[in-house]
């Protein structure tokens, strides 16, 4: 499938997960953050529709409890993703209000998030990442709805431009050089941080070859690999991106 993706209101999603299918780079799960509820839930709708998920394969769950997931519903939520596609591809589970995600809840998704199934794509909502236990948003892109927002995440302006400036010279240097590059990413700030920065600049520099190696880099990271060592694998894939 390489037809663009076209999700109303929101270009910037529009032209991420175009580029995104089109190099098969579509990462296993996502967390829409900003604008409103209702914006957020039409956007995952739009991102099933647009990848041919039909109603058969769609699965879209609230908390049960009282403002809370029960742990009951992740579990079948992991026993149905166990199960084939319907029709479609792949499978999507768009979960609202994420950060109702308890920490019971959220351990039970936990090994679906940290060993996911190839036909299976989750799509999770919150008003703010920070709002989300670190155990789920680490594991998941973060993506920002454009629209207006109750209160908005402020962006690290100086973060973003010292990992643009790094980035920015990777392509002209020596391996040995981008040891040294890794180094000073991995220096910067802690890892998911500059993992959120790095993702800014690609706003900025869509190359499909940039979003699989950000996307392996945070992999890594989510597995305890060593940032610096995942930040060189990441710098070596983006100079010559494939």
């Amino acid at each position: 499938m390489s037809a663009a993706i076209d999700i109303p209101g929101q270009p910037f999603l529009s032209e991420y997960f175009s580029r995104a299918l089109a190099s098969d780079s579509l990462s296993h799960a996502y967390l829409l953050v900003g604008a409103s509820p209702a914006a957020r839930r039409a956007a995952g709708e739009a991102l099933a529709r647009a990848l041919g998920v039909g109603i058969e394969d769609f699965h879209e769950l609230a908390p049960a409890g009282v403002r809370v997931y029960k742990v009951e519903q992740v579990r079948e939520l992991i026993r149905d993703a166990g199960l084939a596609p319907v029709k479609a591809e792949r499978k999507v589970y768009l979960l609202l209000e994420a950060e109702s995600l308890g920490r019971s809840a959220a351990n039970a998704l936990l090994k679906e998030l940290e060993e996911p199934t190839a036909s299976v794509l989750f799509i999770l909502c919150a008003s703010r990442r920070e709002q989300v236990l670190p155990t789920i948003s680490s594991r998941a892109v973060t993506l920002a709805l454009q629209g207006a927002a109750a209160d908005p995440p402020e962006l690290d302006a100086e973060l973003v431009h010292k990992v643009g400036k790094l980035l920015g010279q990777a392509s002209g240097l020596t391996d040995s050089a981008l040891l040294d590059q890794a180094h000073e990413l991995a220096a910067l700030k802690d890892d998911q941080a500059v993992l959120e920065a790095i993702g800014q600049w690609l706003v900025c520099h869509p190359e499909p070859g940039y979003y699989r190696a950000v996307s392996e880099c945070r992999r890594q990271i989510n597995y305890n690999v060593s940032a610096e060592l995942a930040f060189d694998a990441m710098l070596l894939q983006m100079k010559s991106p494939s």
